[in-house]
């Protein structure tokens, strides 16, 4: 072997030289052995990870949606004696005898009243906001005159009539029919009256069902004299 050819494989160069036709040759990796396992795991941590998040979603969509298929009214088909077919839903509907125990509770709770007690609270709970102004601004109209006069009066109630209200589901139109019994005191002479009323309720579901079902949304009411002796007396028919 000469001297340069020695000095050649010395340094290192030679045949062992790495050039891109040496088949022997090769390129070192950017990442060591232990840096490829730690991002092959941290890949594998995160394709768990969003498989884990993605069927934790589906999971609860799923139980969000079932719970509201569950809580959908049926459809159901009506059949009454005339064969005519009314199509409906199980949901919870209006009960006329419920209706009509409220609208009577309501008839007493307005009209049983007198000079010395009225029935305030029971109002409060039956009427709603808009109902009970009007009813106060009939209380109030009157207030002077049954405490001058000692008015006592009691509702006689003769038909309450229910009309249901196909554009507006869960409420109903009530219109209670009587006489009002009324007693005072006159000029120191003793009186009574009859008067004829019709009291109108718009009821709707109550917020608070534990207390009553309903309650009214809107009120009317008018009445008229049928019998009156406070200016003569005497009874009879005016």
């Amino acid at each position: 072997m000469s001297h340069h050819e020695q000095s050649e494989f010395n340094s290192g160069h030679g045949v062992h030289q790495h050039t891109p036709n040496n088949p022997n040759s090769h390129v070192r990796s950017s990442f060591s052995p232990p840096q490829k396992q730690v991002i092959r795991e941290q890949r594998s941590v995160i394709r768990w990870s969003l498989l884990h998040i993605a069927t934790a979603v589906c999971l609860i969509v799923g139980i969000y949606y079932g719970r509201e298929y569950m809580r959908m009214p049926d459809r159901v088909i009506v059949v009454d004696e005339a064969g005519s077919i009314y199509r409906g839903s199980s949901k919870n509907v209006l009960c006329k005898e419920t209706a009509e125990n409220i609208a009577r509770r309501c008839a007493f709770a307005f009209l049983d009243r007198s000079f010395e007690h009225d029935h305030r609270q029971l109002c409060e709970a039956l009427f709603g906001r808009s109902a009970q102004k009007s009813l106060s601004d009939i209380i109030r109209k009157s207030k002077d005159e049954f405490t001058e006069q000692k008015i006592r009066q009691l509702p006689e109630i003769r038909k309450v009539e229910l009309l249901p209200l196909s554009d507006a589901p869960g409420q109903c139109l009530a219109f209670v029919y009587g006489t009002l019994h009324r007693t005072g005191v006159y000029m120191k002479i003793p009186y009574s009256q009859k008067l004829k009323f019709t009291l109108g309720l718009r009821l709707v579901r109550s917020p608070d069902e534990k207390a009553f079902p309903l309650r009214v949304l809107r009120m009317t009411y008018e009445e008229k004299s049928i019998f009156d002796n406070k200016t003569t007396g005497e009874d009879g028919a005016k």
